[in-house]
This record gives structure tokens, C-alpha cells and sequence, in this order.
């Protein structure tokens, strides 16, 4: 009662506001007002698959463009510590799924302990808590490790992404033998080549096991 009261009288003199156009939101909305959260673009063909994953199954929630909500909303969870928009996201993400593509358990991608150190946190694993929380799944966090870094991906050519990531994980500790299904949770999926990577060492360890990538959005190619 009194925590509310306290936010109440908080939002009366720095009240919420849309990330896009700059509104002040109501109660039923977070970090986007309604209008401006339209402008997101809905990825409809889930599930589907990557040339570069072969036969993986990929859900993902918005297409990825600059300029977009969908480009703002990423923009803060990474870079301006709005890590409850990874979880909206990861929420969101996870009514999408139908029953069937859950897997039994959740990795998200690792960063390399520099740009985790900067941040304070990683932004796929607050989407994979987003998912967890509605789900149920559990989501393990110190599975997939980052062994080697890797400057950013983001300038870089489509054909120098694969060797610039090239054995830059690892596992921590192995796949408990009666998991059969994996998922792999990640912010935004460009050309594949980080997920590639995952998913081929995943394979090496446990060749038997499925694995299904969640991802907040997929950049349009």
C-alpha cells in the first residue's frame, strides 16, 4: 500500500513516458504508449527456419528496422539500463509459442565479461527471465559461457560474422542427460552466425538434443 502510494505520488512529478514520442503513459502501458507500439512490425511466420541453422526451429516477435519502436526499445535495453523492457519483451515473446515448441530449458547468449561489466547485465537474459516468468521454464544463465572475445558483429560483413565469433563459447557444465528439447534466447537475430555457433557446440556435446531459438526480433535481410 505504502510502495504504491509512493509511485503514485512519484509518476504525479516524473511521470512515465513513451520512448518514441515522448508522451506521458498511462498505468496500462510500458515504455511505448499504444499508438506508437502499433508501429511495431509482427514477425506472423513463426515458427521458421535459417539457412545457416538448417532444420532449427526460430520464433521471433517483431521484425527489426532503425527508426522503428521495435529499434528504440532494443536501443534502451542495451544501452540505457532499461532492463524491464527485456522483460515485457520476453513475456510477450513467450504467448507467442505454441505449447508444442516449448522447450524444457532456457540459455540465453552470453556476452563477453567487457561489454557484461559495462552494462551491468545482459540484455537476452532479461528477456529469457521475461519468458520464464511466463512460462515456467527455467532459465539457466551459466550453461553457455563466453570464452573468447569477439569485437562487435555490427559493422562487420556478412561473410567475416562466422569466423569473427568462431569459438567463442563454450558449456559450463553438460546437458542433464533426460533433457531432450533446449531453447536459446537472444535480442535480435542479423545473419545467424552467433546462433550458428551456439548451436553447433550444443550439438557437439548432445547430438540428440532439440533446439528451438527465441529471439526479440530478426533485422530484415
Amino acid at each position: 500500500m505504502i510502495n504504491k502510494l509512493f509511485n503514485d505520488v512519484l509518476h504525479v512529478f516524473f511521470p512515465d513516458r513513451c520512448l518514441q514520442c515522448g508522451y506521458e503513459l498511462i498505468e496500462t502501458e510500458a515504455f511505448l504508449c499504444v499508438f506508437c507500439h502499433e508501429g511495431h512490425q509482427r514477425v506472423y511466420c513463426s515458427p521458421f527456419t535459417l539457412t545457416i541453422l538448417g532444420a532449427t526451429n526460430c520464433f521471433c516477435l517483431y521484425h527489426f528496422q532503425e527508426k522503428t519502436p521495435t529499434q528504440i526499445l532494443i536501443h534502451h535495453l542495451k544501452y540505457a539500463s532499461k532492463k524491464g523492457i527485456g522483460l515485457e519483451l520476453g513475456k510477450a515473446l513467450a504467448r507467442t509459442v505454441p505449447p508444442e515448441h516449448l522447450p524444457q530449458l532456457l540459455f540465453p547468449v552470453p556476452l563477453t565479461s567487457k561489454k557484461k561489466l559495462l552494462r551491468g547485465y545482459n540484455q537476452s537474459e532479461w528477456i529469457g527471465r521475461g519468458f520464464e516468468q511466463h512460462t515456467g521454464i527455467k532459465l539457466c544463465s551459466n550453461t553457455l559461457i563466453r570464452i573468447k572475445h569477439a569485437s562487435s558483429q555490427t559493422k562487420l560483413k556478412k561473410e567475416d560474422r562466422l569466423k569473427n565469433v568462431a569459438g567463442a563459447f563454450a558449456l559450463g557444465k553438460p546437458l542433464p542427460q533426460e533433457i531432450t528439447h533446449v531453447g536459446i534466447l537472444d535480442d535480435v537475430i542479423t545473419t545467424g552466425a552467433t546462433l550458428y555457433q551456439v548451436v553447433s557446440l550444443i550439438k557437439k556435446h548432445s547430438p540428440e538434443v532439440h533446439i528451438t531459438i527465441f529471439a526479440a526480433a530478426i533485422a530484415n535481410r
